[in-house]
């Protein structure tokens, strides 16, 4: 993934980053966000990775009924953390009739 550049501007130093800016690029464009703004794409931003990651766990869960044979190539600290989920996910799909000795 690439990177983008992020510069923090200030009136302290807003002339030294325009010049910076207009050497470096030519021309220039200006997107503006306030500080809760920012703090609700990140916050967005952490509940994607969040979603993403309980999605793969869905992915290796199925895997390993369908094919029981082939072991899943998870982490033991990602199955540790999230064993709620995956007990959660066995009781979903057996409908209730789960094994009753995880418990």
């Amino acid at each position: 993934m690439k990177e983008p550049k992020w510069y923090v501007v200030s009136q302290k130093n807003i002339d030294e980053f325009l010049e910076r800016i207009e050497n470096e690029s030519g021309a220039m464009v200006f997107m503006a966000m306030s500080v809760p703004d920012y703090e609700l794409m990140a916050y967005n931003l952490q509940e994607i990775k969040r979603y993403v990651k309980e999605t793969k766990e869905v992915v290796v869960y199925y895997r390993t009924v369908t094919d029981p044979d082939d072991e899943p190539e998870v982490e033991e600290e990602q199955t540790q953390e999230n064993g709620s989920l995956m007990q959660s996910l066995k009781e979903r799909v057996s409908g209730g009739r789960g094994n009753k000795e995880d418990e």
